[in-house]
């Protein structure tokens, strides 16, 4: 689990939003995808109501219970530290919207999950642009 005390300060709504980026990208034929940093699970909802099996990755219990509600399975836990139960080569796609630049090493936290993507499979990743004029504005 994350002790961050900055997450609790953190709005819920950041749990539970829903990254239209990414839902874009999404390729129809995918059938298994693996959302790390998953919150409440509503990405990974709307991937379920198109027939893909979503698992989901989440350092906070109350945004993982509420996404268990959701999603196919949720893993409750750090992924920089967690031991995975998933199979090689099992996700068509893995997800990271928004949660590389909160970890401490994302190269490891790739390599590590590497054996789990299928050898066609798609990394996609989201990234804040830390120049928008919202993120400038709010300091």
């Amino acid at each position: 689990m994350n002790t961050n005390p900055f997450y609790d300060e953190k709005k819920q709504q950041y749990y539970d939003g829903l990254n239209p980026y990414l839902l874009k990208k999404i390729n129809g034929s995918w059938q298994t995808v693996l959302d790390v940093g998953c919150g409440a699970g509503n990405l990974g909802a709307a991937l379920e109501d198109r027939g893909i099996t979503v698992y989901g990755i989440e350092a906070f219990p109350e945004a993982a219970q509420k996404a268990e509600t959701k999603l196919s399975h949720v893993l409750c836990g750090d992924i920089e530290s967690a031991v995975l139960p998933y199979n090689d080569e099992q996700f068509d796609c893995i997800l990271f919207g928004d949660v590389l630049e909160h970890l401490v090493d994302p190269w490891s936290v790739l390599k590590k999950l590497r054996p789990y993507l299928k050898k066609d499979g798609t990394v996609l990743t989201c990234v804040p642009n830390v120049g928008h004029m919202s993120v400038v504005l709010s300091f």
